[in-house]
């Protein structure tokens, strides 16, 4: 057994496994989420860009990569986290990026510095929009 570099973390919440002992055992569960860490989420060989999500070519096929598994293969990766992203976050957010106009330029080509002038800036765009819709006939 060897000691665990401070660099290791947990594939799902971030944190630093520092008492965890390597290699880790099929049983070994993260101390804050309790997710499982002899997972292919965890391990060095997995990359999304193979068949299988696995770069190793004698591997067996894992379904649920975020669960448990038996493969003998595994070595953990210590970028994990970071490395790691959610294809499903991914759509959503970009979704509602679609759908609210996030990440668009204003259209007066000045961008706003705060999150507040951001906010106003929405705030009179909508209703430049509506003015010129239904006419500015003065009234509040």
């Amino acid at each position: 057994m060897r000691n665990n570099p401070s660099a290791f973390v947990c594939w799902h919440c971030g944190i630093h496994l520092k008492d965890i002992v390597l290699p880790i055992e099929r049983s070994a569960q993260c101390p804050q989420c309790r997710a499982d860490l002899h997972v292919c989420r965890l391990c060095r060989h997995y990359d999304t860009r193979y068949t299988g999500d696995c770069a190793h070519q004698l591997a067996d096929k894992v379904v649920d990569k975020g669960r448990v598994n038996h493969c003998t293969y595994f070595r953990e990766r210590h970028d994990a986290f970071a490395a790691a992203e959610d294809p499903a976050g991914k759509a959503n957010r970009q979704a509602l990026e679609a759908l609210f106009g996030a990440g668009h330029a204003p259209a007066d080509d000045t961008e706003p510095v705060s999150r507040a002038e951001s906010s106003q800036a929405k705030k009179d765009q909508a209703q430049r929009t509506l003015d010129d819709l239904f006419g500015d006939d003065g009234n509040p």
